[in-house]
């Protein structure tokens, strides 16, 4: 199986300035005016290497927005929220490493959302979850998965150019031009509703979240990992070739 590493933006923003100096310009980041999770769009039946950013792929019965390509690999995550599930019943120190949604995103989840020909197009991932970037909290052991979910970095670089999460941070949430393309809605009901991250927010007994607006959310108000109605969005890197 092969394996990719997902580093928290903490890690790699020295790489990825760099990157951007050298070339003197970047694909990478989407036109303001169109940000991402909004149209235009080009949904695919299937995934292929003629996926971009931006574009919708239908994988595994569901609809999923292509985050990042790269090298004919595509990190995606679920359009909506397929879930509501809790972080982790126990109202106890946990990591995402550690935690019962981990479990399930990459045991019952994993086996009955996947056929043996779509699971061998999801990529082994090892994923590093860093400490909380403004309140130091512990982000737990590295976590081999097949699915995982985004951390504080990710919804913030990914969906947007927001690469100064410790600056922008106040009062215990951010909110951008890209609340927008952050927001979902469950799939069951079609309401706008709360997801989460894996990164810690202010200790290890609260996970962060990206509100049912789109802000990304690291205060305590309902923030803990008990709530059995947070809402998942999966994501995973998948092989396009």
């Amino acid at each position: 199986m092969r394996s990719r590493r997902v580093v928290a933006l903490s890690l790699c923003l020295a790489m990825f300035l760099a990157f951007l100096t050298a070339c003197g310009t970047s694909t990478a980041i989407p036109d303001l005016d169109t940000p991402l999770g909004q149209d235009p769009q080009i949904r695919h039946d299937y995934p292929n290497q003629s996926v971009k950013k931006g574009d919708i792929v239908h994988f595994g019965g569901h609809e999923w927005l292509v985050l990042e390509v790269d090298y004919g690999e595509a990190l995606v995550i679920s359009e909506a929220i397929l879930a509501e599930r809790s972080f982790h019943s126990d109202k106890s120190s946990v990591t995402w490493e550690t935690s019962e949604l981990r479990q399930w995103l990459n045991g019952p989840f994993y086996d009955a959302a996947f056929t043996p020909e779509e699971k061998g197009r999801i990529l082994e991932t090892t994923v590093v979850t860093g400490n909380n970037p403004w309140c130091g909290t512990d982000g737990g052991s590295d976590a081999l998965d097949n699915v995982f979910l985004l951390c504080v970095e990710d919804a913030l670089r990914l969906f947007g150019d927001n690469d100064g999460p410790v600056n922008d941070f106040a009062d215990g949430y951010i909110d951008d031009q890209f609340n927008e393309a952050r927001a979902a809605v469950n799939a069951e009901t079609g309401a706008p509703s709360w997801w989460w991250l894996r990164s810690p927010a202010e200790d290890n007994i609260l996970a962060a979240r990206v509100g049912s607006g789109g802000e990304v959310l690291m205060y305590t108000i309902s923030g803990d990992i008990n709530p059995d109605g947070g809402g998942v969005r999966p994501a995973l890197w998948l092989d396009l070739k």
